[in-house]
Protein backbone atom coordinates (compact mmCIF):
# COMPACT_ATOMS: atom_id res chain seq x y z
CA UNK A 1 0.00 0.00 0.00
CA UNK A 2 1.37 3.38 -0.94
CA UNK A 3 1.19 6.57 1.06
CA UNK A 4 -1.35 7.91 -1.45
CA UNK A 5 -4.04 5.35 -0.60
CA UNK A 6 -5.07 6.84 2.76
CA UNK A 7 -5.10 10.32 1.22
CA UNK A 8 -7.29 9.13 -1.65
CA UNK A 9 -9.68 7.41 0.72
CA UNK A 10 -9.94 10.51 2.92
CA UNK A 11 -10.58 12.74 -0.11
CA UNK A 12 -13.17 10.27 -1.36
CA UNK A 13 -14.95 10.38 1.99
CA UNK A 14 -14.94 14.18 2.00
CA UNK A 15 -16.11 14.25 -1.62
CA UNK A 16 -19.13 12.03 -1.14
CA UNK A 17 -18.01 8.77 -2.73
CA UNK A 18 -18.72 6.76 0.43
CA UNK A 19 -22.00 8.45 1.37
CA UNK A 20 -24.10 11.17 -0.25
CA UNK A 21 -23.18 14.72 0.62
CA UNK A 22 -26.88 15.51 1.06
CA UNK A 23 -26.83 13.81 4.48
CA UNK A 24 -23.96 15.89 5.92
CA UNK A 25 -24.15 19.47 7.22
CA UNK A 26 -23.66 22.35 4.79
CA UNK A 27 -20.18 23.09 6.18
CA UNK A 28 -19.04 19.55 5.28
CA UNK A 29 -20.57 19.89 1.80
CA UNK A 30 -18.53 23.03 1.29
CA UNK A 31 -15.35 21.31 2.45
CA UNK A 32 -16.19 18.29 0.29
CA UNK A 33 -16.40 20.46 -2.80
CA UNK A 34 -12.76 21.41 -2.34
CA UNK A 35 -12.01 17.93 -3.74
CA UNK A 36 -12.60 16.80 -7.32
CA UNK A 37 -14.46 13.78 -5.98
CA UNK A 38 -17.50 15.85 -5.01
CA UNK A 39 -17.78 17.45 -8.45
CA UNK A 40 -17.45 14.08 -10.16
CA UNK A 41 -20.08 12.55 -7.86
CA UNK A 42 -22.45 15.48 -8.47
CA UNK A 43 -22.17 14.87 -12.21
CA UNK A 44 -22.53 11.09 -11.84
CA UNK A 45 -25.61 11.37 -9.62
CA UNK A 46 -27.19 13.89 -12.00
CA UNK A 47 -26.59 11.63 -15.00
CA UNK A 48 -27.50 8.30 -13.47
CA UNK A 49 -30.02 9.20 -10.80
CA UNK A 50 -31.77 12.29 -12.10
CA UNK A 51 -31.70 11.69 -15.85
CA UNK A 52 -29.64 14.78 -16.62
CA UNK A 53 -27.95 15.27 -19.98
CA UNK A 54 -24.35 16.25 -20.68
CA UNK A 55 -25.26 19.93 -21.11
CA UNK A 56 -26.65 20.09 -17.59
CA UNK A 57 -23.42 18.80 -16.03
CA UNK A 58 -21.24 21.27 -17.97
CA UNK A 59 -20.41 23.25 -14.78
CA UNK A 60 -19.10 20.12 -13.04
CA UNK A 61 -17.09 19.14 -16.12
CA UNK A 62 -15.61 22.64 -16.35
CA UNK A 63 -14.58 22.58 -12.69
CA UNK A 64 -13.04 19.12 -13.05
CA UNK A 65 -11.08 20.26 -16.09
CA UNK A 66 -9.92 23.37 -14.24
CA UNK A 67 -8.81 21.25 -11.27
CA UNK A 68 -6.93 18.95 -13.62
CA UNK A 69 -5.00 21.88 -15.08
CA UNK A 70 -4.00 23.11 -11.63
CA UNK A 71 -0.80 22.25 -9.78
CA UNK A 72 0.35 18.71 -10.37
CA UNK A 73 1.71 18.34 -6.84
CA UNK A 74 -1.43 16.59 -5.63
CA UNK A 75 -1.15 14.04 -8.40
CA UNK A 76 1.96 12.46 -6.93
CA UNK A 77 1.94 12.78 -3.18
CA UNK A 78 4.51 10.06 -2.75
CA UNK A 79 8.03 10.83 -3.83
CA UNK A 80 9.01 8.80 -6.87
CA UNK A 81 11.25 5.89 -6.12
CA UNK A 82 14.85 6.47 -7.06
CA UNK A 83 16.61 3.59 -8.76
CA UNK A 84 19.12 1.89 -6.53
CA UNK A 85 22.69 2.43 -7.64
CA UNK A 86 24.48 -0.59 -9.01
CA UNK A 87 27.00 -1.97 -6.62
CA UNK A 88 30.12 -3.41 -8.20
CA UNK A 89 30.87 -7.04 -7.53
CA UNK A 90 34.04 -7.35 -5.45
CA UNK A 91 36.80 -9.21 -7.30
CA UNK A 92 36.98 -11.86 -4.58
CA UNK A 93 33.50 -13.14 -5.44
CA UNK A 94 34.28 -13.75 -9.11
CA UNK A 95 34.93 -17.45 -9.60
CA UNK A 96 38.12 -18.43 -11.33
CA UNK A 97 37.95 -21.10 -14.02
Amino acid sequence: MTRCSPVGIALGMLGGTMWPLEIVPQAMRTVGHLTPHAWAMDAFIALMGKGADLASIAPQIAILLALRRGPRASRHLAAPEQPRPLTPVPPTTVLAR
